[in-house]
């Protein structure tokens, strides 16, 4: 049996004019905790991973990568300033910071780069996303806006990687009848929610669809049933930073130095390691019983991010499977462009939220969100169709350039899921503020004065996108 296991690696724009913000070291979390042990994983490929262009673009931003350095330097200093606290587990700690410093230093900060190197040997096979994250079926209303996700994304994937994504992931998995016709204009190749399709199989439209395995998937991620759930693995939600003075991470606040079990005990690194084996070990097992049964191939699809920064011994799991994969008489790591389509295929409405449908991203709490996208996106269609393809560098340009930035970041998933779930809400609230101001002073800017407007020389979000190259997606 071919097994295509896919990771979809993303995280909002979050890069702040000032360090040390919350969201920032999200983002830098995740780095040490993930993305750099992902490094050494793929050592034993073949992975999917789809890279999302705002992940990219932080990746690749060089303040991001000095404060990263920064975050490091001060996560070591905490862990030594309370070594009379954090015990057995404060030594573990200070051997994975270690750790993560010196695989930054040997890819000399390069994460991207080191991915792309990995795809040259077949190691990797890489993705991309929509431009910003955008849940696309409820943009689809929306002329060119769509095509805009898709081409924009794939712009910056090829500008970053040197050649076009082998693939492209549809933010949460959202697809329709429309989003398929659409999508396939430039992409031909996607992963959906077993909601959508029974099969792997192609659109009328030339869109080839594989649906993610829902026992698979639930194996791993499930908070009720997952292997992550084991009482030895970390407690995620349980931080030195919640009850010690914590530098600049402040008190009350994630560092990212957590002492517990996920059974209130002190966590023992050695042992939970010794669990990740095991249930991996017994997720191959059952994957090869599924190949026994006569199935032949099997899509699994995950956050990235489940794998070391929510569930930390995610890493070692993942190792474990694809070392026993490989070699394994019944079964065969792939990448997913490398299983036949079995016929044609038409999608069913879902995405991989809750209850399978869209109601996470488009629903009550999220009303006023959807309304302030619409409302934006046609503003911007109409300022496009009103500068001059050759037009690069006027106040007018510059304007509609600045308002294109803030009216796609406007449209990202991830304010419409902290909405719905609550978790960071206030922080959507205020990006969606930010974004909807953006938008209203660049095309202020582009009928007069665009001298205010920041210098993309200075770095941010698309800001080596500008004139024609950013705007001729709108187009239609």
């Amino acid at each position: 049996m071919q097994v295509a296991i896919v990771l979809h690696a993303h995280l909002p724009y979050v890069r702040a004019e000032a360090p040390w913000t919350v969201e920032e070291r999200w983002f830098h979390d995740a780095l040490w905790t993930c993305y750099l042990p992902l490094l050494e994983v793929i050592e034993e490929g073949p992975l999917t991973i789809s890279l999302s262009p705002p992940l990219i673009e932080m990746l690749r931003d060089g303040v991001l990568r000095s404060r990263f350095e920064a975050h490091l330097d001060a996560l070591d200093e905490l862990n030594e300033a309370h070594r009379d606290h954090t015990g057995d587990a404060g030594t573990f700690y200070a051997r994975r910071i270690a750790g993560a410093r010196t695989r930054w230093l040997h890819h000399r900060g390069d994460v991207v780069g080191r991915l792309g190197r990995a795809w040259d040997k077949g190691d990797v096979e890489l993705w991309t996303t929509g431009v910003t994250h955008g849940f696309l079926p409820g943009l689809a209303v929306l002329e060119g806006t769509v095509e805009a996700q898709v081409r924009l994304g794939q712009r910056v994937f090829t500008d970053a990687l040197g050649r076009a994504p082998a693939g492209f992931w549809l933010p949460e998995c959202g697809i329709d009848a429309r989003v398929a016709r659409r999508v396939a204009k430039d992409a031909k190749l996607t992963v959906v929610d077993a909601h959508a399709v029974e099969a792997g199989g192609t659109t009328a439209d030339g869109l080839v669809l594989w649906p993610r395995h829902l026992e698979a998937s639930h194996r791993v991620w499930s908070r009720e049933h997952g292997y992550p759930r084991h009482p030895l693995y970390r407690e995620f939600h349980r931080d030195l930073g919640h009850d010690r003075e914590a530098g600049p991470f402040g008190r009350g606040t994630m560092t990212g130095l957590k002492l517990h079990a996920i059974d209130g005990s002190p966590y023992r690194s050695r042992e939970a390691e010794v669990q990740a084996k095991r249930d991996a070990a017994d997720f191959v097992q059952w994957l090869d019983a599924e190949a026994r049964r006569g199935r032949r191939s099997l899509v699994t699809a995950y956050d990235a991010e489940l794998f070391g920064h929510w569930w930390f011994e995610g890493p070692v799991f993942l190792r474990e499977v694809l070392a026993g994969l490989s070699g394994h008489p019944r079964l065969s790591p792939v990448t997913v462009s490398a299983l036949e389509p079995e016929g044609e295929v038409c999608p069913e409405a879902s995405s991989w939220g809750r209850g399978g449908d869209n109601g996470v991203w488009v629903g009550p709490h999220t009303a006023h969100l959807w309304r302030d996208i619409h409302g934006t996106a046609r503003q911007l269609h109409r300022a496009v169709a009103g500068i001059a393809a050759e037009d690069e560098d006027s106040p007018a340009s510059r304007g509609v350039d600045h308002a294109l930035r803030h009216g796609l970041l406007l449209q990202a998933s991830d304010w419409a899921f902290a909405l719905e779930d609550g978790s960071a809400s206030d922080y959507a609230r205020a990006r969606i503020a930010r974004h909807r101001r953006g938008v209203r002073e660049g095309l202020a800017a582009a009928g007069g004065d665009a001298s205010g407007l920041p210098d993309p020389s200075r770095g941010g979000f698309l800001s080596d996108l500008r004139g024609e190259a950013l705007r001729a997606p709108f187009r239609g």
